[in-house]
């Protein structure tokens, strides 16, 4: 009920007035965050390993909206595991209701590895991609510069026939979202949080002041398998991305299809709804 979302969410400081709309997103914005399973997460020391940049444009009626996941260490904690086990900087690229799983530093041989675990499966197929030390702690400038120019594979996860088009930014409004609590303290910060139904529940926490600052973002309905986003707030920026942000880079021309395709299905269950990686 009502009081067990609130008690999961802090205390909240305002209980009057009348519920305000669900939020828009803007037009285009990029914050880095991290991101993972529960279960993966907890106490392990991995947050560099986690981390992820996001990139966010919602284009037009003839393009859809367009985003981009830049993790420059490993994709091991993608949600659906999308970036196909393979322990490497992954990207995962939205553009023109296409979805592409780019792997920018390998060729040949990968290691693929259990995404609960973190620990290499035996015998599967897939090029190294160590965990090196020298990510720096933001990693936007990096992400930035591998795409476009990025070699490595390309496959094709799906498209948005399949449930795998780019997110609209008023997706809070279209899932009829539900507000849980009104500027409560949420990861430090004052947040509205706001109940969204898609594949799985959305959770999701905004900041409470401008509406606009992601905070948090929950996905499923708890527990040590609910995917968990924490966004860094002091990376968010607004505004126009520069030109050819979301151009895939020259492996992505004629993609084979990706060797595991899930959470893209034909044909698509319900509309994704979500701000993260589950359909």
């Amino acid at each position: 009920g009502g009081s067990g979302a609130r008690a999961a969410w802090g205390h909240s400081r305002t209980t009057s007035g009348a519920a305000p709309e669900p939020p828009l997103w803007p037009r285009s914005f990029s914050i880095e965050a991290t991101e993972g399973y529960a279960n993966q997460l907890d106490g392990r020391g991995d947050e560099r390993a986690a981390r992820v940049a996001y990139y966010y444009d919602a284009g037009d009626a003839m393009s859809g909206p367009s985003e981009m996941w830049v993790r420059n260490v490993t994709g091991s904690f993608s949600q659906d595991g999308v970036c196909q086990g393979i322990d490497a900087p992954c990207v995962d690229l939205v553009y023109r209701r296409r979805r592409y799983i780019i792997h920018p530093t390998v060729g040949g041989a990968a290691r693929r590895v259990d995404r609960c675990s973190k620990q290499a499966v035996p015998g599967a197929a897939g090029a190294a991609g160590a965990h090196g030390g020298d990510a720096t702690p933001s990693i936007q400038p990096a992400a930035e510069a591998w795409v476009g120019t990025a070699r490595g594979t390309c496959c094709l996860l799906g498209t948005a026939a399949d449930g795998c088009g780019g997110l609209p930014r008023d997706w809070l409004r279209r899932a009829n979202a539900t507000l849980l609590l009104r500027s409560g303290l949420v990861a430090g910060a004052n947040a509205d949080v706001w109940a969204a139904q898609g594949g799985s529940l959305n959770t999701y926490a905004v900041d409470a002041e401008d509406l606009s600052t992601p905070i948090q973002l929950i996905q499923g309905a708890g527990g040590r398998r609910a995917y968990v986003n924490l966004y860094d707030r002091s990376t968010y920026r607004t505004g126009m991305l520069p030109g050819g942000t979301f151009v895939p880079p020259p492996s992505c021309d004629d993609a084979p299809p990706c060797a595991s395709q899930f959470p893209c299905v034909r044909p698509a269950p319900h509309a994704r709804v979500e701000l993260s990686r589950s359909r």
